[in-house]
């Protein structure tokens, strides 16, 4: 059975989701090295470095592509990103489910959803038939914080911010999404207030998936990176 036939598991899977900045990697990081003491852990992102590298692709995000191509891109960019996902999921992801993995997601298809939504495509039905086929993961975790103060993390790593994440307009849609999730509310969807310390943030995260897979993690495992 695969992804068509709704394929069953015996693992768990966990995306973290967030604008950039929220400390999305850094979580999944952490997450990661405490589930390691109790599970065979597997870290993926949603897409691979043959979507990341295409140079439309890179055109687009970087902001080199011409404004007059950017509307119809934005369709173009869903159906490549959908696409790559599906087959990281169908020949890596759903392997390591099959096999009793937690598998951690830094970013799933909520992210594609609110960025595509963001960038004025409001055709949610057709986000959601395009990926209707991925699995409802068994645990969301969307790591809020604010447009202004993701923007100035991105800064303050000594990144210079892609065209879209300098646009609070763009910021804004996407975090009203995350949070107001027109894809359909979920009970396993949890919205976690991330402008806290990284112990802090993490203590919380590690909680949220102690309660709710009932994975007995030891929250002296991880500490912040030093």
């Amino acid at each position: 059975m695969g992804l068509r036939d709704r394929a069953p598991y015996d693992g768990a899977l966990i995306a973290i989701c967030g604008l950039d900045g929220s400390g999305k990697t850094t979580q999944v990081k952490l997450l990661a090295e405490s589930l390691s003491a109790v599970a065979s852990v597997s870290v993926f992102r949603p897409v691979t470095d043959a979507f990341r590298n295409d140079p439309t692709v890179t055109a687009y995000l970087d902001g080199t592509m011409p404004a007059d191509q950017r509307h119809d891109m934005v369709a173009e960019l869903a159906l490549l990103a959908a696409a790559d996902g599906f087959r990281q999921m169908r020949t890596a992801i759903l392997p390591r489910l099959q096999a009793g993995d937690v598998v951690l997601c830094d970013r799933y298809i909520y992210s594609a959803f609110a960025r595509t939504l963001a960038r004025g495509f409001e055709d949610q039905d057709w986000l959601s038939r395009l990926y209707r086929y991925m699995p409802v993961p068994d645990l969301t975790l969307f790591l809020d914080i604010p447009p202004e103060k993701a923007l100035e993390r991105i800064r303050s790593r000594g990144s210079a911010p892609r065209w879209e994440e300098a646009d609070p307009a763009k910021t804004a849609a996407a975090r009203a999404a995350f949070l107001e999730q027109p894809w359909g509310r979920q009970d396993t969807y949890r919205i976690i207030d991330a402008e806290r310390s990284v112990d802090e943030l993490a203590a919380a995260v590690r909680q949220v998936v102690t309660e709710t897979l009932r994975l007995p993690i030891d929250a002296g495992t991880a500490a912040s990176p030093r």
